[in-house]
């Protein structure tokens, strides 16, 4: 078994072009470096590689000795990652690099996302150019595709031109299960929910205090959301929904979570509470907390819910704008909407109550919608839409993102599970996956693309707990390689 970094990085190329990934920053939306790292690559390599006026890169990779013949192939995968932390971690994801370790056969961080979603997939179609070249790796006519901005607005995927998409087959290295080939994909979009800031004078004989969720395990809300996890913003909100009946707690601010697609792990309140209601609301909190962690038993171990004293501020929310903000979070959907009746097991609509910023002027609410169903997600955002609206919000809707619709006959599918089963002598699972890919984008710029998606074994991609299966990459990478090779 793998116990150092030293040996990871010995074991095979993929590990090896991981870790100089994780030394790049690549937040979304600042991808200059990674992609100026992939152009040195192709320069370095001999390697023909072009990139277009979002910063999508595209390699193309002449066949090896005696592959000629085969049919061309796109691998593809993005460049930007996640970036979320832990509250306690100092990290800049602008300039420092991830900093990981191996432990019990996985690789992992110090509280910080690792990237490895989808900075494996990247670091895979480096390895398969490089070994292809050493002559330890077989594959016909390549062409390696490297996306921007996946994370926060698919923008590399939306401007791609036809051109960047030269031959008809694909493959997508942007899943989170070895053993399993996904063939559809949800569809998606954002809800922005925005309430005008109003305040007013502070009570007097109050005093501050600042009110924290954390603990929790957060995740995908697309690949995680079926676990059941708690979600910071709406467990916070279900407190001062109580305290502010019970207590008199008046609110100055809420935040909690920052992604759209991950569920939120941490949120804080600030607000003051009448001297008399100081020991009653902690006791009031103690109950709660209890309360929250019996109902997340076996789904949450970590769950941290407590409150300090601060100095009171001079303003809080008015009454009318906090009653309409924790109203509706409490009342806004979340979670799974719908399973799939067509495919086992599969979430079809869900909806996450991904951020709450208390800005200068407003309260801005983001959701995520996903659904394998046009009409799902569109019932999605409009069950949100609505609540937030009788909120007397303004809400805004994204154009979002298509699904990918399985094909169940396709003939690279065929050729996959043919492979898999020869080379571990099992079955692949062949599944859809509830969170958004590429693939439905590119499919409606190139309608004869026969794709499927592979990846190893990660697992809480988008939260610092994220980490990558050791042995798993390891099958995963022989079976790309041998798929190649055909």
């Amino acid at each position: 078994m793998v116990t150092t970094k030293e040996e990871l990085l010995s074991s095979n190329a993929v590990w090896r072009f991981f870790d100089e990934i994780t030394k790049i920053p690549r937040p979304s939306k600042h991808e200059e470096r990674i992609s100026s790292y992939l152009m040195d690559f192709a320069r370095s390599h001999g390697v023909e590689a072009r990139q277009d006026g979002v910063g999508n890169v595209l390699m193309s990779v002449s066949a090896t000795p005696g592959c000629e013949g085969l049919e061309p192939i796109i691998l593809q995968a993005h460049m930007d990652m996640v970036c979320e932390k832990n509250a306690d971690v100092s990290h800049d994801f602008m300039k420092d690099p991830i900093d990981y370790y191996v432990a019990d056969g996985w690789v992992r961080t110090h509280g910080t996302t690792l990237g490895a979603d989808d900075g494996i997939g990247v670091a895979s179609a480096l390895a398969v150019i490089s070994e292809g070249q050493q002559g330890n790796l077989r594959h016909g006519p390549l062409y390696c595709l490297f996306t921007v901005d996946e994370e926060t607005g698919l923008t590399g995927a939306y401007n791609l031109g036809s051109e960047f998409l030269p031959c008809s087959r694909l493959v997508n290295l942007d899943s989170e299960d070895e053993g399993q080939i996904f063939i559809g994909c949800a569809g998606g979009c954002t809800t922005t929910a925005s309430f005008p800031l109003s305040e007013s004078k502070a009570p007097v004989n109050v005093v501050g205090v600042v009110i924290r969720v954390g603990g929790l395990m957060g995740g995908h809300s697309g690949g995680d959301i079926h676990l059941g996890r708690a979600n910071a913003n709406q467990v916070m909100a279900r407190f001062v929904q109580s305290a502010s009946l019970s207590c008199g707690l008046r609110i100055s601010s809420f935040d909690g979570g920052n992604l759209h697609n991950a569920i939120p792990r941490e949120a804080v309140v600030h607000g003051v509470v009448p001297f008399s209601n100081k020991e009653k609301i902690r006791v009031e909190l103690n109950v709660f907390a209890s309360m929250i962690e019996e109902e997340y038993e076996g789904v949450e171990s970590g769950i941290r819910i407590d409150m300090e004293t601060e100095q009171a501020g001079a303003t809080v929310m008015s009454s009318r704008l906090q009653q309409k903000l924790i109203d509706s979070l409490v009342a806004v959907p979340n979670g799974v909407l719908a399973m799939s009746h067509t495919l086992d097991n599969l979430v079809q609509t869900s909806t996450n109550l991904a951020s709450v910023k208390t800005m200068s002027d407003r309260i801005e609410v983001v959701t995520s919608q996903r659904s394998s169903l046009n009409s799902g997600k569109d019932w999605a955002k409009d069950s949100v839409s609505s609540t937030f609206r009788l909120a007397e919000a303004e809400v805004v809707s994204g154009e979002g993102y298509p699904s990918w619709k399985p094909n169940t006959h396709s003939a690279l599918l065929s050729q996959s599970t043919e492979i898999y089963r020869e080379l571990f002598g099992e079955e692949a699972q062949v599944l859809a996956i509830h969170a958004g890919l590429e693939c439905g984008l590119f499919l409606d710029k190139r309608k004869d693309l026969d794709m499927i998606s592979i990846g190893p074994t990660l697992r809480a991609v988008h939260s610092p707990d994220e980490r990558v299966d050791i042995a798993s990459v390891e099958k995963y990478w022989l079976f790309l390689k041998e798929l190649l090779s055909r």
